[in-house]
């Protein structure tokens, strides 16, 4: 009796979701840093990996048009992408970020200051870059 009521509740607890914004899905180009083994140790428990389509769309723009390290970054990025579940939005850009972590309830993580103070204001959870070396969720 004891077990079956402990399988209930393992399968009730959701995996958390972390949303990755375009700055930060551009770090490890920028500054060195391995953006998913940072994630591992912020979060410290199974995590997946989001993003809204307009951020896909982002990034692929910024590879056809952008030049050296912008360029760089942005392939690293289409790279890391393959490990995260791509979400449709009604909206865009920082829009789409704000509805889809709100709807999933997830953390985001971003280096995009105006970005950041909203999703504080709607007391959402933010992973930043600190120091240009590693992460750390607010």
């Amino acid at each position: 009796m004891e077990i079956d009521r402990c399988r209930r509740i393992k399968r009730t607890i959701k995996q958390m979701k972390v949303i990755l914004d375009t700055n930060m899905l551009m770090t490890p180009e920028q500054f060195g840093i391995n953006l998913f083994s940072e994630l591992d140790r912020v979060i410290n428990k199974k995590y997946q990996p989001i993003l809204p389509k307009s951020i896909l769309n982002e990034i692929q723009n910024i590879y056809e048009n952008g030049k050296g390290e912008n360029k760089r970054a942005a392939s690293i990025a289409l790279d890391l992408i393959n490990d995260c579940e791509i979400i449709e939005t009604e909206e865009e850009g920082d829009d789409a970020i704000m509805e889809v972590a709100k709807k999933y309830e997830s953390a985001v993580a971003s280096n995009d200051s105006e970005l950041i103070k909203r999703l504080k204001n709607n007391n959402i959870p933010v992973i930043i870059l600190r120091q240009q070396s590693h992460l750390e969720m607010n």
